[in-house]
């Protein structure tokens, strides 16, 4: 019903994308008074309760409190939101259409089945697809089990001669060809490969001139506590990249060896990023850079 009063013209269907992520929750159970259920709990419950409906007395109540102290019923400490997002110039804002508290542990097979059934409520509503345009893309974070989930989804058919994206796609060395049905693609949120590098390597003994090695600024880029600061990561990672340019006339052998090592590191860092950060290039040129990254070497000896 969210899409219901989008104002469209006859030839305005446009492709869309399914964004799902976790946000943080209270972590308690709840009374619904709509629905008249017990609210909170984790995916779990459907497969371990026979209702969560309360009815009349306190019978549904007291069937969930063993298995949640058991531990096979969760009170979700967080949410799992999916949400679809049109490819528009208007109404362009992502729509929940999925807020169920999780905590996190379970399955692949239940990651694709909600994203199966968000797919196939799309495909069935008068306001979904036959309204507004398929679903094209589906995008999430690199948690394993969503991962899975999409391989399982988005890796069915080939693109391939007669396919009408085959022209385009045919020069591109390196782009995955697999799709789900009608062209489903899947798109995994390079930040968090960031945030995860951000971590790995990085020496305040570096000599790089032009920025800010103060221990304020060393501790900041640093600081364990904050690992979702995607910001902070890029920062980091390119200061990295800089390393390349340091002048290593004056450098002890040690010193030289581990500067090597930091220039190799560096080239592989500035091919990720450089993708994603950089608006001037060419889809040709992205692959390439993500190819480098993944795939190439640099030879630093």
């Amino acid at each position: 019903m969210l899409f219901k009063d989008i104002k469209i013209g006859e030839h305005d269907k446009v492709i869309h994308t399914i964004s799902q992520d976790e946000i943080a929750g209270d972590g308690r159970p709840c009374y619904l008074v709509d629905s008249d259920e017990i609210g909170g709990l984790c995916e779990h419950a459907s497969a371990e309760l026979e209702t969560v409906k309360m009815g009349t007395d306190l019978t549904a109540v007291t069937a969930a409190v063993r298995p949640v102290r058991e531990g096979r019923v969760h009170v979700g400490k967080e949410f799992s939101v999916a949400a679809i997002a049109r490819h528009a110039p208007t109404d362009y804002g992502a729509k929940p259409v999925l807020v169920m508290p999780t905590c996190k542990h379970g399955s692949w097979q239940i990651a694709a089945l909600n994203l199966q059934k968000i797919l196939n409520a799309w495909k069935l509503s008068p306001y979904g697809e036959a309204l507004h345009g398929p679903v094209k893309t589906i995008a999430s974070d690199g948690a394993s089990d969503r991962r899975r989930a999409l391989y399982l989804l988005c890796m069915q058919e080939e693109v391939k001669c007669g396919n009408p994206l085959w022209e385009f796609l045919k020069d591109l060395p390196g782009l995955n060809l697999f799709t789900g049905p009608g062209g489903l693609t899947m798109c995994f949120d390079p930040k968090h490969t960031w945030k995860r590098d951000r971590k790995n390597v990085i020496s305040k003994e570096e000599r790089l001139s032009g920025h800010d090695w103060s221990e304020e600024s060393i501790h900041a880029l640093l600081n364990p506590k904050d690992p979702q600061n995607v910001s902070t990561a890029v920062k980091l990672l390119l200061l990295i990249a800089d390393l390349r340019d340091l002048d290593s006339t004056d450098f002890t052998p040690a010193e030289s060896k581990n500067h090597r090592a930091s220039c190799l590191i560096g080239e592989m860092l500035d091919a990720m990023l450089e993708p994603f950060i950089n608006p001037k290039l060419s889809l040709s040129e992205q692959l390439g850079s993500i190819r480098l990254r993944h795939f190439g070497a640099l030879d630093v000896t």
